[in-house]
């Protein structure tokens, strides 16, 4: 290859390059990872393809979304929100439309890849060898390193498997997490005796009364392996999960349970109960929707001839910021 066909091919591939890079952006995707030391100001809004080694020697990925307007001299609120079994931080970010969200209130975003599309949330059935309160931890650290997070305003976010694992890093990170938010995670049983926040945590939860996965009155998951549904074990129901972090908060012991004003006759109506009299940051509220199966509603679940209809009278994303962004550390 002569030389004035070299530099055609490599300024054809300069141009391609750039016009990757140009289609991404307006994606809101970025190619390119800050790695200066300290807090790098070159973060602009938009979502980042990121990865982390953790202290066990795995590659661990996540995507972050930084909101629009991201001034660097403002500290942020973070959320980390965890996909469901089988599921990916991208299938997360698209079902739960938390970005949106975190440009319409101003907070960071986190969306992890959970080993093998799965958390270990408690149960001895789900990744059981796998670190993942260690690679949290870690993570949260990272993160605080590289933008600027109020560390005060850390919250988890999780549906099904990740739910499970939103209550279980509400148990060993309580240190660090201000509150976090289950929808259709209940608590997986094995935490019930080692579960000891050392200081009261927020929790918010949301449960259908009609999920075929996750049962409202505890028990064993359900399992459909054809369709990467659901990996057994034992779960406590819904009333057994509030109650019981109603009782690690100092809380009452009998909520206030009204029913929400319906918004669309769907056939679904929620009942939300309210436990007062907690600890300071340890509110803890539950929104049982009558009718609704396994899903991040409005969104339906992700094989709805298994998983159940969804309801319109709920906003999982709405409910669980509005309810992060009244509590601190």
């Amino acid at each position: 290859m002569n030389r004035t066909v070299k530099t055609v091919v490599v300024l054809l591939f300069i141009v391609l390059v750039g016009l990757v890079r140009h289609h991404w952006r307006k994606q809101g995707w970025s190619d390119s990872v800050p790695v200066a030391a300290g807090r790098p100001l070159s973060y602009a809004p938009g979502n980042y393809r990121l990865s982390l080694v953790t202290r066990d020697g795995r590659t661990r990925t996540y995507i972050a979304h930084i909101p629009r307007g991201f001034p660097a001299k403002k500290s942020y609120p973070l959320v980390l929100m965890f996909h469901g079994g089988l599921g990916t931080g991208a299938r997360a970010e698209k079902a739960t439309k938390f970005d949106a969200k975190a440009d319409a209130k101003g907070f960071i975003v986190v969306y992890p890849d959970g080993l093998n599309h799965h958390w270990n949330d408690g149960r001895p059935n789900v990744n059981p060898t796998v670190d993942d309160v260690g690679f949290v931890r870690q993570l949260i650290r990272h993160l605080i390193s590289r933008l600027p997070i109020d560390s005060r305003r850390i919250y988890a976010a999780g549906i099904s498997n990740g739910g499970h694992f939103a209550l279980r890093l509400g148990c060993d990170l309580s240190d660090v997490l201000a509150a976090v938010a289950t929808d259709i995670g209940p608590m997986p049983a094995n935490l019930l005796p080692v579960c000891k926040p050392v200081r009261p945590i927020g929790v918010v939860g949301i449960q259908g009364a009609a999920d075929p996965i996750s049962p409202i009155n505890g028990g064993e998951v359900a399992s459909a392996p054809k369709f990467g549904l659901g990996k057994g074990g034992q779960v406590l129901s819904a009333e057994e999960t509030m109650n019981f972090w109603a009782l690690a908060n100092g809380c009452d012991s009998r909520p206030a349970v009204v029913r929400e004003p319906p918004r669309v006759n769907d056939g679904t109506s929620v009942d939300k109960y309210t436990y007062a009299g907690c600890k300071r940051g340890g509110s803890v509220v539950y929104y049982i929707v009558q009718g609704m199966g396994h899903s991040w509603p409005p969104r339906l679940g992700p094989v709805s001839i298994i998983t159940g209809p969804t309801s319109h009278n709920i906003n999982a994303t709405d409910v669980i910021w509005n309810f992060f962004s009244n509590i601190s550390r």
